[in-house]
């Protein structure tokens, strides 16, 4: 075709001639035209005899229906040697004109008066105008999110001209699947949908075939949602067609979708407690809402948790709706706190094995405390007098905690310091540390009372925890304390070596 529009030019160039009068170009404003679309012709007329002067000079322009153009003849006047000018005509397409190429002809004439003897003197000129109703693809999608592993069906429209033999290839990495009953316009032998994934430069058996895609028509194709990254996705699609004249063209279009990698409908949970450097129960629970799963098995991919018997959980056949509970003995060999672990589960559905990744959220504690001791600086406490009553806080975890505060209350005093909460901050395990608190006795405080003492802080998985401790102490009378000086300090003597052996016990 691009052929027969050459022809069709040379053909216009050979009419404008090289004597007096020339129409020495032809432009058109547009390489074609869509139905119902306004343009213009441009010619270049010219004078160029060597001193006759052209009298009288006019164009009539011959069209074609399927255009509307200005009138017939329009006069330009006389013109003297070596000069030109420029002539636009507007044309338009008319709205229902057929896609073709139509051409226009043009005859320029004029008089030359020589020896007293005018002549007529005209040339003609022709030039091939396109008229192309463009097919207008759009793809779009049923839904917008979608599964690994399952179809996504999109539909092609076209809402302009026909196209033919048309290829669609996939430009982004997904695999298509063999579904020919959706496509209508097929002739017998003919490979209308062949699986297709990856990036092609050549069209060949991978290619999606359509013969014909005529004005509103709608076909339906599914592509399998294959090795691509979850989130949002575009899908682009490239078009080779010949136009209704003939003429190969390409183009490409998108669609936005998004992916989420396929995964069961098995929910796990944690049915009993486990202890860090422990052995351990493991009891665990898995739901299934879904399909029924047959031989479902979990698989821990940290070596955190060790089994004592087999490597993998194994939980049977589970119906659609059944809930089941395993038990599963294993040292925990993780850190206390709430964990997020990466497991691999294995089942077979519809006669397949599958194999698919999972993380399993698993809360671990520790068969380790907080030490609180409390310790008053003089002893023995006595009534009336001003005391500093001082609490260590020792961390026996097997882990670091942070934030650490003291805080404490008793009816027998009346607190000195301005605050009754003191912030000691982080103690790394086997650490301890103290703080004090200046208080008067209250006289009618002698005997047994009790100090309560809370320590806050915040453990590996950033959770608050709060621990309360009652100790039992005694007030003194004052007289009564001076008697017993030497017990005091055997009494605080024992309580070092108490303080020794509670917060290094661990590291022998």
């Amino acid at each position: 075709m691009k052929k027969i529009l050459s022809v069709f030019i040379m053909l216009a160039l050979l009419g404008i001639s090289s004597a007096a009068l020339s129409i020495t170009n032809i432009t058109i404003s547009k390489s074609d035209f869509k139905p119902g679309e306004s343009g213009t012709i441009t010619l270049g007329i010219s004078n160029t005899a060597g001193s006759d002067e052209i009298t009288g000079v006019a164009l009539t322009v011959y069209g074609t229906p399927e255009f509307t153009y200005w009138g017939s003849t329009r006069s330009i006047g006389d013109m003297n040697p070596g000069t030109s000018t420029q002539i636009t005509i507007p044309i338009k397409a008319s709205a229902d004109a057929k896609s073709g190429i139509y051409v226009f002809e043009f005859r320029l004439e004029g008089y030359v008066t020589t020896s007293g003897e005018s002549n007529l003197n005209y040339k003609g000129a022709s030039t091939p105008v396109q008229i192309l109703r463009k097919p207008i693809f759009t793809i779009s999608g049923y839904d917008s999110v979608y599964r690994e592993g399952t179809p996504f069906t999109f539909q092609v429209n076209n809402y302009g001209g026909a196209a033919k033999d048309v290829r669609v290839k996939v430009l982004s990495p997904f695999s298509a699947y063999n579904n020919a009953g959706l496509y209508p316009n097929t002739n017998a032998g003919e490979n209308i949908l062949s699986p297709f994934s990856g990036y092609f430069s050549s069209y060949d058996n991978t290619d999606l075939y359509i013969p014909q895609i005529d004005n509103n028509y709608s076909g339906s194709f599914n592509l399998n949602v294959v090795g691509v990254s979850e989130g949002q996705n575009t899908i682009w699609l490239g078009f080779t067609y010949d136009d209704e004249l003939g003429i190969e063209r390409y183009e490409t279009k998108g669609i936005s979708l998004t992916v989420k990698k396929e995964q069961t409908d098995l929910v796990f949970s944690q049915e009993s407690e486990i202890t860090s450097r422990a052995d351990s129960i493991l009891k665990l629970k898995v739901s299934n809402s879904g399909k029924e799963l047959k031989d479902v098995r979990l698989d821990f991919d940290t070596p955190g948790i060790i089994p004592k018997t087999g490597g993998e959980i194994k939980f049977g056949d589970i119906a659609t709706g059944e809930e089941k509970t395993v038990d599963f003995p294993a040292y925990v060999d993780i850190s206390p706190g709430t964990k997020s672990l990466n497991a691999t589960i294995t089942y077979t559905e519809d006669g397949k094995e599958k194999t698919k990744s999972a993380s399993i959220t698993l809360t671990v504690s520790s068969d380790s405390d907080v030490q609180v001791l409390v310790e008053a600086k003089p002893l023995p406490l006595s009534a009336g007098t001003e005391e500093t009553i001082s609490i260590t806080v020792a961390n026996t975890w097997d882990y670091p905690i942070e934030s650490v505060s003291v805080r404490m209350e008793g009816d027998f005093y009346q607190m000195i310091s301005v605050q009754n909460e003191q912030y000691i901050g982080l103690l790394n395990k086997d650490d301890f540390s103290s703080v004090q608190f200046k208080v008067n006795i209250r006289n009618q405080s002698i005997g047994d009372v009790n100090l309560t003492a809370y320590v806050k802080y915040k453990d590996p998985s950033g959770n608050w925890v709060q621990k309360t401790k009652v100790i039992p102490l005694t007030v003194h009378a004052k007289t009564q304390a001076q008697g017993v000086d030497i017990l005091v300090y055997i009494a605080g003597a024992i309580a070092l070596i108490a303080v020794y052996l509670i917060f290094f016990r661990k590291k022998k």
